[in-house]
């Protein structure tokens, strides 16, 4: 992130209170250039003089600032101010990742800034400075894992905690029946999908994603990770159903009509392809992008380093990293696995018959959704795109819910009978 727009990000971190407490104590105005620290002193005299408020509106910065704190200030330092707090306003709303990366640049940035400044003291009057102030300087630096501590206690106000329930419901479910069962699911979650091979372990998450009311549609950031099939037939698969057009249909005379669709949600879905990728490429990746949702097929060729005497304590392991990425970075993690030959013809499938797996796996998840289908040749053609939905875990609403899905394959889309 450039000196200019990070300056830029701290200054609409520090309309919300909780932020500007952690802040102040590591900056001062002099960070700021061009009639930020105006703006920064501004903010710290509001909360000063008005200590019952939690955040700043942009009206109101802009009020106090040219008609209490600022109000004599030259015409040209007006508008050199109101460029910023235009900019300021652009800012799109982060989320607990990319503000965290945020402060912690900042911190970096302001440290080095005074590391530079204590070098050229050493070298223009070395009699008076020793190298062993930077080395105690250094000392005090954490920049890996600076974190202003909060405390572990939970709230016991009653609409505090209703509130912060309310929160891990924020992204919905378009199959209805797994809504109803769930209520949503929110930030830090760990969701795991699991099946045979071609019962519909892909189209599901797509589905999800981009089918009418997915992820996309609630306009949430959607990072995917491919290391199966081509990410490229994947996002096709996406354009299917999000369009509702099968791929003959978009080549024959709805591609526009497709396309119209697309652009709705096509800056909310990013995809990749990763073949070899490794859980911190996956840790990297959420730290340094703006991630709502992170879906990863399959999780279970996921690379992590380390000597395990057994695969299942290998995925074991994979899987209590894919947790801590959620709760690290505040994103919904979905993680895409295989169903153990001992689900092969079952409908009902349950955690217990997930592949290379004794308890691992199944420990870290919130909410396990297991896809069931009939051996082929053993089903009604009638019901051949049935699918049947099992909930075997969910720490969500502890609803072990069980229902019919119907899988519409050249649409990669899901619905739920009821």
């Amino acid at each position: 992130m450039e000196d200019g727009s990070l300056k830029l990000y701290v200054l609409k971190i520090i309309l919300q209170k909780k932020y500007f407490n952690r802040i102040k104590k590591i900056i001062s105005d002099s960070f700021f250039t061009n009639g930020g620290a105006d703006i920064y002193n501004a903010i710290t005299r509001i909360y000063e003089d008005n200590p019952e408020i939690e955040e700043i509106s942009i009206s109101d910065l802009q009020l106090s600032l040219f008609n209490t704190y600022f109000a004599n200030q030259s015409f040209q330092a007006q508008n050199s101010i109101k460029d910023l707090l235009s900019r300021i306003e652009k800012i799109k709303d982060m989320n607990e990742g990319v503000i965290e990366n945020a402060i912690k640049s900042m911190y970096k940035m302001n440290k080095a800034d005074e590391m530079s400044k204590l070098c050229i003291a050493i070298g223009n009057n070395p009699s008076q400075h020793s190298f062993k102030e930077i080395q105690r300087f250094l000392n005090d630096i954490d920049e890996e894992h600076f974190e202003m501590k909060n405390s572990t206690e939970v709230t016991t106000d009653v609409d505090e905690m209703l509130e912060a329930v309310s929160k891990q419901r924020e992204f919905k479910f378009n199959i209805y029946a797994l809504q109803n069962a769930t209520d949503g699911i929110g930030r830090g979650n760990f969701m795991v999908v699991f099946a045979r091979p071609e019962s519909g372990k892909t189209a599901f998450w797509v589905s999800l994603v981009a089918n009418e009311g997915g992820f996309a549609w609630q306009k949430k950031n959607v990072h995917i990770f491919c290391n199966e099939e081509p990410a490229i037939r994947t996002q096709v698969r996406l354009l299917n159903a999000c369009s509702g057009y099968k791929q003959s249909e978009i080549l024959n005379g709805s591609k526009d009509l497709a396309i119209s669709e697309w652009k709705k949600i096509r800056d909310y879905v990013h995809t990749h392809d990763s073949v070899g990728i490794t859980m911190d490429d996956l840790n990297n990746h959420c730290k340094d992008n703006d991630v709502d949702i992170l879906i990863v097929d399959q999780l279970d060729k996921i690379n992590v380093s380390g000597k395990y005497n057994a695969s299942h304590e290998k995925l074991g392991e994979v899987y209590l990293q894919a947790r801590e990425i959620a709760k690290r970075h505040n994103v919904l993690l979905i993680g895409l696995s295989q169903a153990s030959a001992e689900a092969h013809g079952r409908t009902r499938l349950s955690f217990n018959v997930m592949a290379n797996s004794k308890t691992g796996k199944a420990a870290e998840a919130d909410l396990i959704v297991g896809i069931g289908k009939l051996d082929e040749g053993n089903e009604d053609p009638n019901d051949a795109s049935v699918r049947q939905i099992t909930i075997s875990k969910n720490k969500l609403t502890g609803n072990h819910k069980e229902f019919e899905a119907r899988l519409i394959p050249v649409l990669s889309q899901f619905t739920s009978f009821t």
